[in-house]
C-alpha cells in the first residue's frame, strides 16, 4: 500500500488460457486529495495486454478501476502493480494446460441385418481426443482390422460375417495420450433361407409305373432333413444330409392308374421349411394285342377241299384268293 492508501486486487490466480483474470486497483485516501496525481503501472508479461500504464488523479480511484488480462499459454506469469513508483501488488498467476477433450467413438454398421454369409461396412465416427488414434476392430470370428495413426476422417472396414444369429462387433479407440474408449454394433445374421426343388425321371406312364424323384436344397443350415409323400398313400421317406446345397433320390412305383401329387418337404436345422410339388399321372394299362389266327396245315386244305390232289389244289387256290382279297 502507498501513501494514497493504494492497493490492488485479484479476481483468481488459477486459470485456462484464455480464460480472463481480473486485477481492482483502488486508493483509500484519494476522496481526501481528488486532484492529486496518479500514475499506475500494470506489467503483467507473457499476457495480453501486456502493460497497461495510466496518467490521471486520485478522483479516478476513489472507487475502484478494473483491468483485465488473458493467457493463450500455459505456464506460470506475475503481474506487478505500481503506483506512483511504490509497487503495491505483485500476483502470481497459474494458468493450467486445459484438458484434452474425451475422446468418443461411435460405430456404425451397413447393413445391420442380412441373410449369411453378410457383408457389412463398417464405419468409426470419432470425436475428441489428441490425435493421432489408433483403432481396432474385432469380429465374433476371431478376427480383427486396425487402423493406425488416424488424425482425421472416419476410418472404415469391410468384413464377411457367416454365422447366423447376434453378431457383436466391437471398436476400441486409443488417442496419443492414451485416453481409450470403445463402442458396439450388434449385426443379426440370418440364416440362408431354404429352398428345395423336385424332378422325376418320368411323370406320366401306364400302371405299374417306376419313378424315381430327385429333390434338391439350396441354402439353409444343416443337417437338412428331406421327406418324400409320394401321394397315394404310401408311407413317407426322410433322409437327412449335412451340406447345405445337395440332393437325394427316392425311388417308388405306382401300382395303380390315378393322378398323384408328390410332395418333398425339407426343414433345416433352423427350423426354416419349404416343400414343391410334382404331379404323377398312371393310366390304365393298353389291352393285350389279339392272338394270330393259326397257320393252315396241308390237312385242313385237304379236308376243306375234298378229297384228291385236284381238290387239294382247288382248296389251296381259293385261299389264296381269299388272302389277296383280304390284303387289298
Amino acid at each position: 500500500m502507498s501513501d494514497l492508501g493504494c492497493f490492488a486486487q485479484i479476481n483468481k490466480t488459477e486459470i485456462d488460457p484464455y480464460e480472463t483474470v481480473t486485477i481492482s486497483v483502488a486508493c483509500a485516501l484519494c476522496s481526501q486529495i481528488p486532484n492529486f496525481p496518479i500514475y499506475l503501472i500494470i506489467d503483467a508479461p507473457g499476457a495480453l495486454p501486456p502493460y497497461v500504464f495510466e496518467q490521471g488523479t486520485c478522483q479516478d480511484f476513489i472507487v475502484s478501476k478494473q483491468y483485465d488480462f488473458f493467457y493463450t499459454e500455459a505456464g506460470t506469469y506475475y503481474i506487478t502493480v505500481i503506483v506512483n513508483n511504490d509497487k503495491i501488488a505483485k500476483f502470481e498467476v497459474k494458468v493450467s494446460k486445459p484438458p484434452a477433450p474425451p475422446l468418443k467413438v461411435n460405430l456404425k454398421a451397413q447393413p445391420d441385418m442380412g441373410y449369411a454369409p453378410l457383408e457389412v461396412k463398417f464405419t468409426v465416427e470419432w470425436s475428441g481426443g489428441v490425435p493421432p488414434i489408433n483403432f481396432v476392430i474385432e469380429y465374433p470370428d476371431g478376427e480383427s482390422d486396425e487402423a493406425r495413426g488416424v488424425t482425421s476422417g472416419y476410418p472404415k472396414f469391410t468384413h464377411t460375417l457367416n454365422q447366423p444369429g447376434v453378431n457383436l462387433v466391437k471398436v476400441t479407440a486409443t488417442d496419443s495420450i492414451r485416453q481409450v474408449t470403445s463402442d458396439w454394433v450388434i449385426v443379426e445374421v440370418l440364416p440362408p433361407p431354404l429352398l428345395v426343388d423336385l424332378s422325376a425321371d418320368v411323370t406320366d406312364g401306364e400302371a405299374p409305373l417306376n419313378v424315381v424323384f430327385t429333390a434338391f436344397t439350396f441354402g439353409g443350415t444343416p443337417p437338412i432333413t428331406i421327406t418324400m409323400d409320394y401321394g397315394n398313400g404310401a408311407p413317407p421317406e426322410s433322409k437327412t444330409f449335412e451340406t447345405a446345397d445337395g440332393g437325394e433320390r427316392f425311388a417308388h412305383t405306382y401300382d395303380n392308374p390315378g393322378t398323384y401329387i408328390a410332395t418333398a418337404s425339407a426343414i433345416d436345422s433352423q427350423g426354416q421349411e419349404d416343400s414343391k410339388t410334382l404331379t404323377i399321372t398312371v393310366r390304365e394299362p393298353a389291352p393285350p394285342p389279339p392272338p394270330p389266327p393259326p397257320p393252315i396245315s396241308w390237312e385242313t386244305i385237304a379236308i376243306v377241299g375234298g378229297v384228291g390232289v385236284a381238290g387239294a389244289i382247288a382248296a389251296y387256290l381259293a385261299y389264296r384268293y381269299y388272302k389277296k382279297r383280304k390284303v387289298t
